[in-house]
């Protein structure tokens, strides 16, 4: 199976989405900002995520008020960044991708365990023999770091043959500074035919007092690979 890398996703066997947290300080917000959408909790880990992706304290400070006035950062609006960058280690596929504010969207993709290896603890395994490979419980998150959904999928990619999503579930949200609702699976399309790939796309309905958007996470599985998308 191969990879493949888009602007606003990244193609993976198995994709699973997360923001560590770092404990370094950042300076105070500069200006005061017309409404306190994020809580002082909620504030602290927001910036915790900005720092760990190195963006700047004064960008922060930008953004944070720019999201408790109300108005949204560019990785929300749907924009393309104006940089992306890839890092791979022995576990883990990372993608950080940066827009015109200072906002930031990270992906990351956990490489399958081997389901064939013995005493594997890896959540989501590859197995498959000549011509296949089934990818079995995996987690795939976006986060958008004030708004975060996730699911997970089981799929199989097949050679010569329709590739198919065989299982979806598990779906989560996390929200800081808005409230989401509505959480659902607004695409299901389970095998792959001549229209396009199999797809699942989880959405969810975010809402301030001053605002709303839809956020989504769509999974396709076609073309003998998986390809992640989001809002």
């Amino acid at each position: 199976m191969r990879f493949k890398s888009l602007a606003r996703g990244l193609a993976a066997g198995v994709i699973a989405v997360g923001l560590a947290l770092s404990s370094t300080a950042v300076a105070a917000v500069s200006a005061e900002p017309v409404n306190n959408l994020l809580s002082s909790s909620e504030e602290a880990q927001v910036r915790a995520d900005f720092t760990k992706y190195g963006v700047p304290a004064v960008t922060q400070n930008k953004l944070i008020n720019k999201f408790n006035r109300g108005e949204l950062f560019d990785s929300l609006l749907g924009k393309a960044p104006i940089s992306t960058e890839k890092s791979e280690d022995a576990n883990r596929i990372v993608t950080v991708a940066r827009f015109a504010d200072g906002s930031v969207t990270v992906t990351k993709a956990d490489k399958p365990g081997d389901g064939t290896k013995f005493g594997t603890i890896r959540e989501c395994v590859r197995t498959g023999g000549s011509g296949y490979s089934n990818f079995t419980n995996c987690t795939i998150e976006q986060s958008w770091f004030v708004v975060a959904i996730a699911f997970v999928a089981s799929y199989s990619i097949i050679n010569g043959a329709p590739d198919r999503i065989s299982f979806v579930g598990n779906q989560t949200q996390n929200c800081k500074g808005a409230t989401c609702s509505n959480l659902r699976f607004t695409q299901n399309k389970r095998v792959e035919d001549s229209g396009g790939p199999a797809t699942v796309q989880l959405q969810v309905s975010a809402t301030t007092p001053v605002n709303s958007w839809e956020a989504w996470l769509l999974l396709e599985v076609g073309g003998d690979q998986g390809i992640v998308r989001n809002s």
